[in-house]
């Protein structure tokens, strides 16, 4: 459904319930003849307040969606089956948040910066919250991907965790032998005294199961009263997640504490979208955290600017602390072995759109029409409106879309869709209202599609709207059962396949971390997230508070390549808990690896009288590092952290004459 410049159109694509009895009913009570009023509701939210949507079960509605019905990227709801949504407003004082309370809202989360308010809100009440008169958009909220999510690591090695005999207690990384902590805590008597490091994650302890956190405390494994070395200093929770969750922030607060047991440690949630993150990085900074980690990526994060994470670790940067981040575990081949996490074109090339099919309430196939034109996948010989994958059994996708206009700036509709090759009918796709006034003003189109028998399915890109060419980009945050595509590096050498490095990985003033095996020092794990990232404006931010609307950011002089991820780190490395037999795999393990040999090197170079900074801080760990035989700059950076070689280069190295690999 679309909503013209303030007014109405006649639907065509739905990003929605395609083939659904659901999206049919919607459609039908929106308003006469296929159109619906303006409204500031998303596409999907104005599916959702549709009684007929409202009287369905859960997983029903989210499978209608064209999302996931659980995990990263659905829906987040409340038990009571309120729906988490955003809603941008002209701005967020006591009295909007008043008349939103007052229509249905539940407020969680204010970020008056981004005027943007995140509540949880029946389906029922959608309509009214939509009506308030300041907001300008309410778009639903997706639930968080954590960078160690075990569905989607497929390399498992069982084992058991084994208990130290003596100090340190509990269950230890192998990162401490990997990355030569065990060598320089012996050479230089470093232990993290003196410096706090802060985790984000998604909880603490909500998961609810043995051990929990006094267990970890009582085995050594994590600080506080009663820890068996001494190390009795707590975790200070300083924001936790109000749901379960499953308690990664615990396993990375383990690495730290394996790899500098005298660091003080702290905690903060994610929480549910990226505004709270945004907040709570300042929190930890707030309460005296001068490293920082995460390993929470939100769908529709800016690929081609700085988000509001972004700008909450620049400003940290800018009072002396160090972000580190999990590069991501993206990383996909095809059955013929083809690297097809990603497709960028660096412009839109119009062509004249495939014919395509959409089903209709009654199932039966019926033409449309598409407005507007369609992208060439082909960049050189006859036009090709559409890029083929050939699925298996079981096979899925969940697409990020995105392309480089700024928020609040957006001036072109960019809609993708997963059509049947056989017959031309849409199967799931995306067409969010990105430019209107009541629009997402947000360069961002997601879905989700699975298929449980083997079939082929190609993309289409379409400009609804819009005359520009802008830069382009898709990215497969999720992957499984892709058996061989039409379009690959091998058959285009003009567009870029692979790099899916993004969001506030691609942050200058952060670290980004890929994934090395804990037993394999000669490679990065194959689903370690790829570099480079490109971005072409300035930060997500307000320009001027007095301004009525969100103002969009200036482009740059330049394109900024931003080369990431800047180091690699141990993953797969035992805890106490959490994935397949005590190991945890992905990048989201290895960041606080290196996060803790961070704490090691900064404990040493304040007792050396170093004057420290993030860029300080990075030169050394990336000038340290060691090279990876079968690595690339692409995959693990300036290769794998090793604390010792950091260190001694204090003494041998001239900081600002080694410029961070990031900067260059």
């Amino acid at each position: 459904m679309r909503v013209n410049q303030r007014g109405i159109r006649p639907i065509r694509f739905l990003g929605v319930a395609l083939l659904s009895v659901l999206v049919a009913s919607t459609i039908a009570s929106a308003a006469p003849n296929g159109q619906r009023s303006s409204s500031p509701l998303s596409v999907r939210l104005h599916a959702l307040a549709d009684p007929t949507g409202q009287t369905r079960s859960g997983r029903i509605v989210t499978s209608n969606l064209s999302l996931p019905s659980s995990g990263p990227g659905s829906l987040q709801r409340s038990p009571q089956g309120e729906v988490l949504v955003t809603i941008r407003t002209r701005d967020t004082t006591a009295a909007t948040q008043a008349a939103l309370v007052a229509a249905g809202a539940r407020i969680r989360h204010v970020s008056a910066e981004y005027r943007t308010l995140t509540a949880f809100v029946a389906p029922a009440a959608l309509q009214a919250v939509a009506a308030v008169g300041d907001v300008e958009y309410v778009g639903e909220a997706l639930a968080p991907r954590v960078r160690g999510d075990a569905s989607q690591i497929f390399a498992r090695v069982g084992a058991q965790a084994t208990t130290a005999a003596t100090c340190p207690t509990g269950v230890q990384t192998e990162g401490v032998g990997q990355l030569k902590v065990d060598e320089a805590r012996t050479a230089y008597g470093v232990d993290g005294t003196g410096v706090t490091v802060g985790v984000v994650s998604d909880s603490y302890n909500k998961e609810g199961s043995s051990p929990d956190a006094d267990d970890d405390i009582a085995t050594g494994d994590l600080p506080g009263t009663g820890n068996p070395c001494g190390n009795t200093t707590p975790v200070q929770v300083v924001a936790e997640l109000g749901e379960a969750g499953s308690d990664e922030g615990r396993a990375m607060l383990q690495i730290v504490h394996d790899i500098a047991p005298k660091a003080t440690l702290a905690f903060a949630t994610a929480g549910n979208t990226m505004f709270e993150m945004a907040d709570n990085i300042r929190a930890l900074q707030d309460a005296g955290a001068t490293i920082t980690v995460d390993d929470i990526v939100f769908f529709g994060e800016p690929l081609f600017q700085p988000g509001p994470i972004n700008v909450a670790i620049s400003e940290g940067a800018a009072k002396g602390v160090t972000h580190f981040t999990a590069a991501g575990n993206a990383n996909v081949l095809d059955g013929q072995g083809n690297n097809v996490t990603s497709y960028e074109a660096v412009a839109y090339r119009p062509m004249a759109c495939p014919a395509l099919k959409l089903r209709n309430n009654q199932n039966v196939l019926v033409p449309v029409s598409v407005d507007g034109d369609c992208h060439n996948f082909r960049a050189g010989g006859a036009a090709d409106g559409t890029s083929g994958f050939s699925l298996s059994s079981n096979g899925g996708i969940f697409v990020d879309f995105q392309w480089a206009e700024p928020w609040y700036g957006v001036v072109t509709n960019l809609d993708i869709y997963v059509i049947d090759d056989a017959t031309g009918e849409v199967l799931s796709g995306s067409n969010e209202v990105n430019v209107d006034t009541n629009g997402s003003q947000i360069p961002f189109e997601k879905f989700s599609f699975n298929t449980t028998t083997a079939r082929n399915v190609s993309l289409v890109i379409n400009r609804f709207t819009g005359n520009e060419t802008p830069r382009l980009k898709y990215v497969l945050q999720q992957a499984q059962n892709i058996t061989s595509t039409e379009y690959n590096a091998k058959t285009n050498t003009v567009d870029l396949f692979g790099p899916s490095v993004g969001d506030h990985v691609a942050a200058p003033d952060a670290i980004g971390v890929g994934a090395v095996p804990y037993n394999d020092s000669s490679r990065p794990e194959e689903f370690s997230s790829l570099g480079p990232a490109v971005h072409y404006f300035g930060p997500v931010r307000l320009n001027d508070s007095k301004q009525p609307v969100n103002q969009p950011a200036a482009a740059l002089a330049s394109p900024m390549i931003l080369q990431k991820p800047d180091v690699a780190a141990t993953d797969g490395g035992i805890t106490s808990f959490f994935g397949s037999g005590n190991r945890f795999y992905g990048t989201s393990a290895a960041a606080p690896h290196a996060a803790g040999v961070a704490a090691l090197f900064v404990q040493r170079a304040k007792a050396a009288g170093r004057a420290i900074d993030h860029s300080f801080v990075e030169a050394y760990l990336e000038a340290g590092a060691a090279p990876i035989p079968n690595g690339s700059s692409a995959a693990n950076g300036r290769g794998l952290v090793n604390a010792r070689r950091s260190i001694q280069l204090l003494d041998t190295l001239v900081p600002r004459l080694y410029l961070p690999l990031s900067r260059r």
